[in-house]
C-alpha cells in the first residue's frame, strides 16, 4: 500500500513538472535592456481581447475584459511608456491611447477608429490611425484628418524628424483597392499606380538622415509582393510566386532590416530581410507572421504571432531564436515591439 501510494505521489510529481515546463517562461533580462512588447490575450468565458503589455515578457492588462481591446503599438520616452490600440464595447471601435497604463480615448465612439501607431518627440506625441474611414493623424490629442484623394484611407505608421511628421498607409482612391500614401505634413504622395486590378499598402516607416523607407506590400491582384520603398523607389523583396508583405521596416548601421511573412503554399512563414536577403524565422510546420522588429545595438528584436491546431500564441525573435510569451491556453498575439 504504501509503494503504491509513493508511486501516484511520484507520478503526480512527474506531471506537475511537465506541466510547469510547459508553461511559457520570461523573457531572460539584459542588463541594460528593457524588452517593451504589446498585443492582446484573450482571456475568460467571454473570449473578448485584453490589451497587453509584456516587459520583459511579464504581461500586464491594460484593458479589463469587459469590451475588445487590442494594443497595437508601443514607444518609450525617458521614463514615460505610451501605447496605442483601439478598444470596442459597442457597435464602433475606439481609438485609444494609454500612456503608463492611464487610458485616454482619441475619439469619441459615434464612428469607427482605431489608432495603429504612437510616435513620442519631445513633448509631442504623435498617433496614426483611422476615424470614420478617414486616415487620421492625432498630435497631442487632437485630431488633423490627412490629405487624401478619396473618402477612404487609413495611416498605419508615423515617424518624426526634426519639423516634418511623415506618416503612411493607404489610400482606397475611390476605385476599390490601396494606395500606399506617404503624407509629409499632410500632404499626400501616392507610391504606386492608380489602376483598378492593382493594391499597395504602406504599414510602417522609418526615417535615416535624409532617407524615408517604407515597407509593405503591392499586389497585381493575383498574389501580395513584400516591398520596400526608399525614398519613393520601390524594390521587391519576394518574387511574386506566393503571398508575402513586408510589415515593419528599421535602419540599424548601413543595414536596412524588413520583417513580415510568406506564404509556401499552405502556411505562412515568419521572416526578416537583411538588405534584401530574406532568413526564415519557423519552419513552415504552423503559421506564424512577424509584425515588428527592432534593434538594440546588435540585438534583434521581432514580435508577432504563432497559429496552430486553432490557437494563436503570442511569439518573440531575440537574434532569431523564437519563443511564446503565452502558453495556447487563449488565443493572443504581439504587434509592436520597443527596447529600452
Amino acid at each position: 500500500m504504501k509503494t503504491k501510494i509513493l508511486i501516484i505521489l511520484y507520478m503526480l510529481a512527474i506531471l506537475a513538472a511537465c506541466k510547469k515546463k510547459s508553461q511559457p517562461a520570461p523573457l531572460t533580462p539584459i542588463p541594460d535592456k528593457v524588452v517593451y512588447a504589446v498585443g492582446f490575450e484573450s482571456v475568460g468565458t467571454s473570449g473578448k481581447a485584453i490589451a497587453k503589455i509584456w516587459k520583459d515578457g511579464v504581461a500586464t492588462a491594460l484593458s479589463d475584459g469587459t469590451s475588445y481591446a487590442e494594443a497595437k503599438a508601443v514607444f518609450v520616452s525617458g521614463s514615460d511608456i505610451y501605447v496605442c490600440g483601439g478598444e470596442s464595447a459597442g457597435p464602433n471601435s475606439t481609438a485609444v491611447l494609454w500612456k503608463n497604463g492611464i487610458r485616454s480615448s482619441l475619439s469619441n465612439g459615434t464612428t469607427n477608429a482605431l489608432a495603429n501607431d504612437v510616435f513620442v518627440a519631445g513633448t509631442d506625441v504623435y498617433v496614426a490611425g483611422r476615424e470614420n474611414g478617414r486616415a487620421k493623424l492625432w498630435k497631442n490629442g487632437q485630431s488633423i484628418v490627412l490629405n487624401t484623394i478619396s473618402t477612404s484611407s487609413e495611416a498605419m505608421s508615423v515617424s518624426v524628424s526634426g519639423t516634418d511628421v511623415y506618416v503612411t498607409g493607404g489610400d482606397i482612391a475611390d476605385r476599390g483597392s490601396a494606395i500606399t500614401t506617404l503624407w509629409k505634413n499632410g500632404v499626400a504622395t501616392y507610391y504606386a499606380t492608380a489602376t483598378p486590378e492593382a493594391l499597395s499598402l504602406g504599414r510602417s516607416i522609418f526615417i535615416s538622415g535624409a532617407d524615408i523607407y517604407v515597407a509593405g506590400l503591392e499586389s497585381s491582384g493575383i498574389t501580395y509582393v513584400s516591398k520596400i520603398w526608399k525614398n519613393g523607389v520601390a524594390t521587391a523583396l519576394t518574387d511574386g510566386t506566393k503571398r508575402a508583405e513586408a510589415v515593419s521596416v528599421i535602419v540599424n548601421g548601413a543595414d536596412v532590416f524588413a520583417c513580415g511573412y510568406e506564404s509556401n503554399g499552405t502556411k505562412f512563414i515568419a521572416k526578416f530581410w537583411k538588405n534584401g536577403i530574406a532568413t526564415s524565422l519557423s519552419d513552415g510546420t504552423k503559421d506564424e507572421i512577424a509584425y515588428s522588429i527592432y534593434f538594440s545595438g546588435n540585438d534583434s528584436y521581432i514580435v508577432g504571432r504563432e497559429y496552430n491546431t486553432g490557437i494563436s500564441k503570442a511569439k518573440i525573435w531575440r537574434n532569431g531564436v523564437g519563443s511564446t510569451l503565452t502558453d495556447g491556453s487563449n488565443n493572443a498575439a504581439l504587434n509592436d515591439v520597443f527596447v529600452k
